[in-house]
């Protein structure tokens, strides 16, 4: 809600410059369309995405911050080979440091009711 209304995506983009460097794998989902459809079938796709590296052992990390940007938004539409494609969800993939243990979680009967 912060990067929407206070337009921190340029200051975020500079910070993840470095790290996207780095990274061994940079993706990008991208959609014929750019309605809300869409926005919503790619985060679905991402979830996927991320759920599934996450069962082997890598991690992902959305880069949001790009798509935010019209001229980064515009650099992204140049590396996808088909024409007419809109950037969607960049993100990073590769191998991450995981802890041993899960973060606290409230008891399921402290959130559901009857």
């Amino acid at each position: 809600l912060a990067v929407a209304y206070l337009n921190l995506g340029e200051s975020t983009a500079k910070t993840d410059r470095k790290v996207l460097h780095s990274a061994p794998v940079l993706g990008l989902l991208a959609s014929a369309e750019n309605d809300r459809v869409s926005q919503v079938k790619t985060g679905q796709v991402f979830e996927r995405i991320y759920l599934t590296t996450r069962k082997f052992g890598l991690g992902v990390r959305p880069m949001s911050q790009i798509v935010q940007i019209p001229e980064h938004k515009e650099e992204l539409k140049k590396l996808i080979p088909q024409t007419g494609e809109f950037p969607q969800q960049p993100f990073l993939l590769g191998f991450a440091g995981f802890g041993e243990t899960h973060t606290p979680r409230r008891a399921v009967e402290e959130v559901l009711t009857d």
